[in-house]
């Protein structure tokens, strides 16, 4: 199937036309989702959208998270949670667990990102965890930083780890000179976190800030951070 629609991109859209039980035999179930815990037509569902992520094509893998998101209107959240977050953690984490990937196989930089953006619109712990790791692992400057706003767009239950690891990475940037893009969005991260979190001083954050503030930033940058260590020593 992979080859197929590596060969004939015309196939995706005769799946959506066709609905996921004209191409799957009806025994096949997919092995991570934990029997009953949700509809047969979405186990059906993630089962193709499985194939979509495992194809080496990043347009295909694309085309796939957007199907994954026009599912959004057709399933319960806490179901797709279930059956979906997990395939795209695992072609975000290269484990490969449920995805079965040829030689050759990788996730561009903007699949990443999107799959990143599918990830926090789908929520749950999962999704979070994933944000949290990509911001600290991925390489790409852009992705750290989408994953760090993305963090930042919404409070989660905990608070103080999405800041330590948005610290984390705005420190390391600061230390390797990042790219001015990538640190003022993780900076703009940090900032909306830490009026959420409950443990705010985090010697990574306060490093990373003096830095900034001291560094040869624009000052722009510079007075947001040293505005930010301000409000911190008020608090």
């Amino acid at each position: 199937m992979d080859s197929m629609i590596a060969r004939f991109p015309f196939y995706y859209l005769l799946l959506l036309l066709l609905g996921p039980v004209a191409f799957l035999p009806a025994d096949t179930r997919p092995h991570w989702i934990p029997m009953g815990s949700v509809s047969r037509e979405l186990e059906q569902h993630a089962l193709h959208h499985r194939e979509f992520l495992q194809n080496r094509s990043g347009e295909i893998q694309r085309a796939g998270l957007r199907a994954i998101r026009s599912d959004l209107d057709r399933f319960e959240r806490a179901d797709m949670r279930i059956a979906l977050v997990p395939i795209v953690v695992d072609m975000l984490g290269m484990e490969y667990r449920i995805l079965s990937v040829s030689s050759g196989y990788q996730v561009d930089s903007p699949t990443r990102a999107e799959a990143l953006l599918l990830l926090a619109d789908l929520g749950g712990g999962q999704a979070r965890l994933q944000l949290r790791q990509s911001v600290g692992i991925d390489e790409d400057p852009s992705v750290r930083a989408t994953a760090a706003s993305l963090l930042a767009r919404e409070p989660w239950a905990d608070p103080d780890d999405d800041l330590l690891a948005v610290s984390r990475a705005l420190l390391r940037a600061t230390r390797r000179g990042g790219p001015e893009a990538e640190v003022a969005r993780l900076l703009s991260a940090a900032h909306t976190l830490s009026g959420n979190a409950w443990n705010r001083e985090i010697p990574e954050l306060l490093e990373a800030l003096g830095s900034i503030a001291g560094g040869n930033y624009p000052s722009s940058l510079r007075r947001k951070a040293f505005s930010i260590l301000e409000e911190l020593a008020r608090r």
